[in-house]
């Protein structure tokens, strides 16, 4: 859930444990634009005694891929990513452990964790994000609609001055 969201729920009581109900329509609107521009997409698994498979097949994707690469070797607490592509989408697959993700867009903050869960994350070009891997071994692959180009990458964190 967002920190905006959190912080400004705790700010709309008229009376205890009531809301303001154009407060709540509000609210729902900022989580839905949200969930536009980021959102789970679940993975087809088989899990059985000799292992997991899950399986990625292109054409169910968001976006036709153009490129993929995967991160290994990450000290626990490292921090990657902090930039937005202009143009790029990104589907977010974590392999193993644990990674926060941390997105921003027009001053909306919102983190959830990535695990390998049979889901993918879904992150929406001008969308700004960072992932800190919490666990020993984690890996993240990621699929991309755009080829790599330097000139995509907007280190500024969209919606903030």
């Amino acid at each position: 859930m967002s920190v905006v969201l959190i912080q400004a729920s705790l700010l709309l009581f008229n009376t205890p444990g009531q809301v303001d109900i154009k407060w709540r329509c509000l609210l729902k609107a900022v989580d839905q634009y949200t969930r536009e521009l980021v959102h789970w997409v679940d993975l087809p698994r088989v899990a059985e005694t000799r292992g997991t498979l899950t399986e990625i097949s292109f054409h169910t994707l968001p976006f036709v891929a153009a490129r993929s690469f995967f991160i290994t070797d990450v000290p626990v607490g490292a921090v990657r990513g902090g930039h937005a592509h202009r143009d790029g989408e990104q589907l977010l697959v974590c392999m193993s452990g644990r990674i926060e993700v941390r997105i921003r867009h027009n001053g909306v903050e919102q983190t959830t964790i990535c695990k390998p869960d049979g889901r993918a994350l879904y992150v929406k070009a001008g969308v700004w994000a960072s992932q800190t891997y919490l666990d020993e071994g984690s890996s993240l692959l990621v699929f991309c609609s755009h080829p790599f180009s330097m000139d995509s990458y907007s280190e500024e964190n969209p919606g903030e001055p």
